[in-house]
């Protein structure tokens, strides 16, 4: 993989922004999980 240039992610999917949360000192550190699914394009100079 040492010749990619870039790398752009298509296709991506999923991954809403939570409800709620990170409205309060007490919601500092949590962690949420969603799930997300991509395609990558590695691109490699000519």
């Amino acid at each position: 993989m040492s010749g990619i240039k870039s790398v752009q992610r298509i296709n991506t999917y999923g991954a809403q922004p939570p409800s709620t949360g990170c409205s309060a000192q007490a919601d500092l550190g949590k962690r949420s999980s969603r799930g997300y699914t991509w395609d990558d394009v590695f691109w490699v100079a000519k």
